[in-house]
């Protein structure tokens, strides 16, 4: 018989599944959306698939909003792209999982920057401190300047995405 509050040492299995779900429900994505992007990064030759893994969530135009400080979070960020108030190089975009590439321009629809929603997006845009591949312009403008690399944010918590890599290399 087990001691009361024993709990056995996590498996290897065990370490990868957690931090699948860390990337999954960090970056607000799917099952079949992250497969997908770990399949894509692990094909790719040249390049170390984890930190494409990175560079492909991190490109997402609701990551991207995020980030921009836009939205208060990859949620509100994905809902104000599926609305229709996001444009990409002044076409209307309302794919929340679109591949943005460097040289984009991501602006609000003029219509929409009236709402409050978006004037607490210019007062949050004061003090966030925003990605070296992301430049934000006048009128709320934002320009992505290169790919996103891995290493470049400072975050409070830490996602390692070449354990991601291997749990799907399991099978």
């Amino acid at each position: 018989m087990r001691a009361k509050g024993f709990r056995r040492p996590r498996t290897d299995y065990g370490n990868q599944l957690i931090e699948k779900q860390k990337v999954r429900y960090s970056y607000n994505i799917s099952e079949r959306q992250l497969s997908n992007y770990v399949k894509k990064a692990d094909s790719a030759s040249g390049h170390a698939p984890g930190k494409l893994l990175y560079t492909y969530l991190e490109s997402r135009l609701d990551n991207i909003i995020f980030r921009a400080g836009l939205a208060a979070s990859r949620q509100q960020a994905r809902q104000m792209v599926s609305h229709g108030h996001i444009y990409i190089n002044g076409k209307k975009l309302n794919i929340p999982s679109y591949q943005v590439v460097p040289g984009a321009v991501i602006t609000v629809k003029p219509k929409s920057k009236e709402s409050a929603l978006f004037r607490e997006a210019e007062e949050r845009q004061k003090t966030l401190q925003v990605p070296s591949w992301i430049s934000r312009g006048e009128n709320g403008a934002v320009t992505v300047l290169s790919l996103p690399v891995h290493g470049d944010l400072k975050e409070g918590y830490e996602l390692d995405f070449s354990t991601v890599i291997e749990f799907y290399n399991r099978v």
